[in-house]
C-alpha cells in the first residue's frame, strides 16, 4: 500500500512540475516598446551574436509593422 501511495504521489508531482512551464506567463520582451530603428539594431546585434532564432522573432515583428518602405529590405 505504501509503495502504491509513493508511486502515485511521485507521478502527481512529476505531472505537476511538467505542466508548470505551460502555466507560467510569457517572458517580458525587453525590446517590445522600442521604436523601429532601435528594434532593427537590436535584431541585427542578436543576429551578429549568433542568436538567430531570437533575431528572427524580432525581424518578424518588424515585418508585421506598418513600415512598408523600411521592411522591404528584410
Amino acid at each position: 500500500m505504501r509503495r502504491k501511495l509513493l508511486l502515485l504521489s511521485l507521478i502527481c508531482l512529476w505531472g505537476g512540475f511538467g505542466t508548470m512551464q505551460l502555466v507560467a506567463g510569457p517572458k517580458d520582451d525587453p525590446a517590445a516598446k522600442l521604436p523601429f530603428a532601435k528594434k532593427m539594431k537590436w535584431a541585427n546585434g542578436l543576429f551578429k551574436a549568433g542568436s538567430f532564432y531570437t533575431a528572427e522573432e524580432y525581424y518578424f515583428q518588424l515585418k508585421r509593422s506598418n513600415h512598408e518602405i523600411r521592411t522591404s529590405r528584410i
